[in-house]
């Protein structure tokens, strides 16, 4: 029954680069802020995780539950 149930809000490099500036905190509550998402109900409990699609033009302090491998490597380089 639980197939297809989403466990993470996901957020690519790309969206952040877009709607992120310099110094800027990313996590849950920013990324709703910031328009990327309208959450409600139980989706509003998931955890963030980051994917690595585009690049990250910004440097921004990143707080998520999980990362993907390219995600971690262009935010460290960042």
């Amino acid at each position: 029954m639980s197939a297809g149930v989403p466990k993470y809000v996901v957020v690519n490099l790309k969206q952040i680069s877009e709607k992120f500036a310099d110094g800027e905190e990313v996590n849950l509550k920013t990324v709703q802020e910031k328009g990327l998402f309208k959450l409600t109900g139980r989706e509003s409990r998931l955890p963030l995780k980051v994917l690595g699609d585009g690049e990250l033009s910004v440097k921004v302090k990143v707080s998520a539950v999980k990362f993907s491998s390219s995600a971690a490597d262009k935010i460290s380089s960042a």
